[in-house]
């Protein structure tokens, strides 16, 4: 008579490291169009494993795949395309991207799109795109292994404004195979429901692999919130709905159903009256900064992490320093940093 089989053994989770974060509710999820404006990350610097797993709960082993495809890294998220498709070779260099941003400066400044007003925003959208991935083709044409606009759609944006979790994992023996390490992504959205996610690396310095991916998903969770807090700080200040209102308002007027062919002309006049409203109330960078650090999580504000450290220092230093009374934004160099 046949014994009966024993239970196979659950597969033990541990934490190698891991770093929490409060979600900031002033602070709105990344689209793809945030997440490539905020500038590329070389995937040769992380390694990828090509792969993204769903996972049910932290403390689960057994995940579930979402294909393989390709991870694109961005200073302020990740999007993971599914498809087997690799990006057109001058895409997402960050060289080439950066000549590229140019061409659709009204999109601009480090602004997000999602805080332009919706005509505006439209307009962003469709000018990038054909920036960045080229004119549209029909889909059964698209056999060149490219990435397109359709498949980023389609992708899933793991944006660093809603990383609440990030940890790294070594997960024991499973039925799927030898033990390994993983990196785990929580992400948040602001009426708290949860996507957690899986980057399992089986490679011989998986331990540094993906102890390096935290380190950078991370990095993303403090750029994305910085980033969007000095645009948001900036254009309130600067009264900019009431700016944006005025000039969509009179363009129209001026050149009817014509009036985003001269998108460029309108966001510059945008941009120099925003620029003035500042200099007006001489809110320069040193009042940015301390606006921004005041309304940073406070997560981020004592983070243990260097990466992150680094920024908030740059922030603290900025904010603390004795203004310059000859700055002014309409005459600032525009390469040069806030903080």
């Amino acid at each position: 008579m046949r014994e009966p089989r024993g239970e196979a053994p659950v597969p033990r989770v541990e934490t190698v490291s891991a770093y929490d974060f409060g979600r900031n509710p002033l602070v709105p999820p990344y689209g793809w169009l945030d997440l490539w404006k905020s500038g590329p990350w070389s995937s040769a610097q992380l390694g990828t494993s090509g792969q993204l797993f769903t996972v049910a709960k932290p403390t689960a082993a057994q995940m579930t795949t979402l294909g393989s495809g390709s991870m694109l890294y961005f200073l302020s998220g990740w999007i993971f395309v599914p498809p087997r498709r690799l990006p057109r070779p001058d895409v997402f260099e960050p060289a080439k991207l950066a000549g590229k941003t140019a061409t659709a400066t009204f999109v601009v400044d480090g602004l997000l799109g999602l805080t332009l007003p919706l005509p505006l925003a439209a307009l962003a959208h469709a000018v990038v795109e054909q920036v960045v991935f080229g004119p549209e083709k029909p889909e059964e044409s698209r056999d060149d292994g490219n990435i397109t606009v359709a498949d980023v759609r389609r992708g899933v944006y793991l944006d660093g404004a809603s990383l609440v979790r990030a940890e790294h994992q070594r997960v024991g023996l499973t039925v799927h195979g030898p033990p390994h390490h993983r990196l785990l992504l929580i992400y948040e959205d602001l009426s708290g429901k949860q996507r957690c996610y899986g980057l399992p690396s089986r490679d011989k310095d998986a331990g540094a692999l993906v102890e390096n991916l935290l380190r950078q998903a991370v990095r993303t969770r403090a750029w994305a919130e910085i980033s969007y807090l000095l645009a948001s700080v900036s254009w309130a200040e600067a009264g900019e709905e009431q700016i944006w209102a005025g000039l969509l308002e009179t363009y129209q007027q001026k050149y009817g159903d014509d009036w985003q062919e001269h998108a460029a002309e309108l966001e510059s006049e945008a941009k120099a009256n925003r620029q003035a409203a500042l200099d007006a109330q001489h809110f320069g960078r040193e009042a940015l900064c301390a606006a921004v650090l005041g309304q940073l999580s406070p997560d981020l504000l004592h983070s243990g992490l260097a990466e992150v450290q680094g920024l908030v220092q740059r922030l603290q230093r900025r904010a603390e320093a004795t203004p310059d009374p000859s700055f002014c934004w309409a005459t600032a160099d525009p390469d040069t940093p806030v903080f």
